[in-house]
């Protein structure tokens, strides 16, 4: 895997959680929701 797509994606996912958890916005939560399963996925995948 590219580990530049890695940490991007990493970074990504960091900045929207953090956004969602401290401005408490809807829309922002409902995404971190919704992204959850894909991070679970590479999460074991990594585990594997």
């Amino acid at each position: 895997m590219n580990t530049r797509a890695i940490l991007i994606g990493l970074a990504l996912g960091l900045g929207l959680g953090i956004a969602a958890s401290a401005t408490g916005s809807p829309a922002l939560l409902w995404a971190a929701d919704a992204v959850e399963p894909l991070g679970q996925v590479f999460l074991r995948a990594i585990q594997m």
